[in-house]
């Protein structure tokens, strides 16, 4: 039994017990949280409603309280940590594996600007914001540019390039 796949019955508190984790359980567990929140980002980018800040932005914090525990974020921390405390060719396997997972799913969310279009079009054409709805909007516009929204066909590839060597120096390092 996988104790990162279904962790509520093998949890004390919400507590993972790493003394239960192997490191054959790491990688099915990631594969399955990026399946989650591959489908979620679905739900949330991939309505085809007039957008709205409650079919945007509401919804994809509405999400976040349904990620399944541990959350993708969780799993790559137990793998550093495992790594960190149990190196081995095995566990170095496994995070060029895992990198290599993130590294794609990362950039395709990334340069998936069907939400940074629906958020521009809610900032240019809602009327009834309130204030922190504007601040987010605006931030999360802004974390798009960053993440290169903007940037031309050659440039998000420059930009993979280096996401994806940047994990696997990380993991040789």
């Amino acid at each position: 039994k996988n104790p990162l796949i279904n962790p509520l019955s093998s949890c004390y508190r919400g507590l993972i017990p790493f003394d239960s984790i192997k490191p054959e359980h790491i990688l099915p567990a990631l594969e399955e949280s990026l399946r989650f929140t591959k489908e979620s980002h679905e739900l949330v980018y991939g309505f085809n409603e007039e957008p709205t800040f409650d079919n945007t932005l509401g919804h994809y914090f509405d999400y976040l309280g349904f990620l399944p525990q541990p959350s993708l974020g969780d799993i790559l921390s137990i793998l550093s940590v495992y790594s960190s405390f149990c190196l081995s060719d095995e566990i170095l396997d496994i995070e060029q594996k895992a990198n290599k997972l993130y590294s794609d799913y990362y950039n395709s969310v990334r340069f998936d600007d069907r939400l940074h279009k629906k958020l521009l079009y809610v900032k240019n054409n809602a009327v009834d914001l309130l204030p922190n709805e504007i601040k987010l909007l605006d931030e999360h516009i802004k974390l798009g540019k960053n993440k290169g929204f903007d940037f031309s066909p050659e440039g998000k590839a420059t930009l993979c390039d280096i996401t994806s060597k940047m994990l696997n120096l990380r993991t040789n390092f």
